[in-house]
């Protein structure tokens, strides 16, 4: 279950998002807090990503 308008399989984690011919990878974080309507986590473990980027060679 997600509260946005991804599809619940892209709701979290790294996904390839495919738009105009193009793909680009996407990550999705299950964030750290909750929502104002629904002040509760469940099924979902809080966390924080930390990507490091680097440039192609």
């Amino acid at each position: 279950m997600s509260n946005c308008d991804l599809p619940t399989w892209r709701a979290k984690g790294l996904n390839n998002w495919e738009s105009n011919g193009r793909t680009t990878p996407v990550n999705v974080s299950g964030g750290i807090g909750t929502s104002r309507f629904a002040p509760i986590r469940i099924a979902c473990k809080p966390e924080a990503v930390l990507l490091t980027l680097t440039a192609p060679e």
